[in-house]
C-alpha cells in the first residue's frame, strides 16, 4: 500500500490519514509499503533524495520499502506541457544525461538505505530514449549485485518522530514542515541519517548513535520520556525541536491523571 508520508506531507497528514503507520508495520498481512520520493527540494541542482517515512522503523517490523521514483525527464516538454506549474515538483531535467544522474542519485540513497526502487513513469513517454533505458539496465545490475551485500545503515546521527504529536498542533499547521521534512531533507547534505517512529524506540539499537534530534515531540507520556533520558548515555547527545514534551498525556505523581492541556515538565 502507498502510506505513510509523515514526513512529506506534514501539514495534511491527518486529513490523507496516514498518522497509524505504527499500526501497519505490526499487520502480518503486509510486506512492503510504498511512497513516492519526497517532492521537497528534489530538484538536480541543490536538491537531494529524501524518503518520506521513517525507513529504519521498517526494517525493525521487517517490512520492506519501495521507493516510488516518479520525476519527469526531458521530454515533458513534449509530454505534458499542461502541467507546467508542476515542473519544479516533478523535478524536470532538461537532457537525458541530467535524468541519469537523477536516477543514479535516487539509486545510490536506495542502496545505502537497503530499500527498492520502483520507476514510475507518470504521464507516459518519460524513459522513451535509449540513454535513459541504458542507465536502467546499469541500475538492474547494480542493484543485483548490491542484493547480496550487507546494506546495513552505518547512520550515527537519528531523527526521532512521533505520529501522535500531530494532534496536538492547529490543523494544517505550517510548523510541520518547519520540523520534519525541511530538517531531514537538510541533513542529507551534512552526514547520513536514520529516521524511527518515537513509539519504536523501545525496541531499536542506539549503539552506534552520536546523535539524536526529536522532530515533534510535542506530547510525552511518561514512559517516553523515561526512555529519552536513558538514551542520553554513553556520549550520545539529544537535540529537541519546538516544543519537546510541552503537553503530557501521562499519569501525574500520585497517580491523578494528567490534562493533556497542561504543559509537562
Amino acid at each position: 500500500g502507498f502510506y505513510g508520508y509523515l514526513l512529506e506531507f506534514a501539514d495534511l497528514a491527518e486529513d490523507a490519514g496516514h498518522l497509524g503507520l505504527h499500526r501497519l508495520m505490526r499487520s502480518p498481512d503486509v510486506d512492503f509499503i510504498m511512497t513516492p520520493s519526497s517532492y521537497y527540494r528534489r530538484e538536480l541542482k541543490g536538491g537531494q533524495s529524501t524518503f518520506r517515512l521513517p525507513v529504519l522503523s521498517l526494517a525493525l517490523h521487517r517490512k520492506m520499502l519501495w521507493n516510488d521514483f516518479d520525476p519527469a525527464s526531458f521530454k515533458f516538454y513534449d509530454r505534458a506541457k499542461e502541467l507546467e506549474q508542476w515542473k519544479g515538483q516533478l523535478a524536470v531535467t532538461d537532457t537525458p544525461e541530467e535524468f541519469t544522474w537523477m536516477i543514479r542519485r535516487e539509486l545510490g540513497n536506495a542502496l545505502a538505505n537497503g530499500v527498492n526502487v520502483a520507476h514510475f513513469d507518470l504521464h507516459g513517454g518519460y524513459y522513451e530514449d535509449p540513454r535513459i533505458l541504458e542507465c536502467i539496465g546499469q541500475e538492474a545490475q547494480l542493484r543485483k549485485d548490491a542484493s547480496i551485500r550487507d546494506r546495513t545503515s552505518s547512520a550515527q546521527v537519528l531523527f526521532l518522530v512521533d505520529e501522535d504529536s500531530f494532534h496536538y498542533v492547529t490543523f494544517r499547521n505550517t510548523i510541520l514542515r518547519r520540523v520534519l521534512v525541511e530538517q531531514v531533507a537538510e541533513m542529507a547534505f551534512v552526514a547520513p541519517y536514520d529516521v524511527l517512529l518515537l513509539s519504536d524506540l523501545a525496541i531499536a539499537d542506539l549503539d552506534r548513535y552520536r546523535f539524536v534530534i526529536v522532530l515533534n515531540a510535542f506530547n510525552l507520556d511518561d514512559a517516553q520520556r523515561s526512555l529519552l533520558r536513558e538514551s542520553e548515555r554513553d556520549g550520545r547527545h539529544i537535540l529537541w525541536l519546538y516544543a519537546p514534551g510541552y503537553f503530557s498525556s501521562g499519569p501525574e505523581p500520585g497517580g491523578a491523571e494528567a490534562d493533556s492541556s497542561t504543559p509537562g515538565t
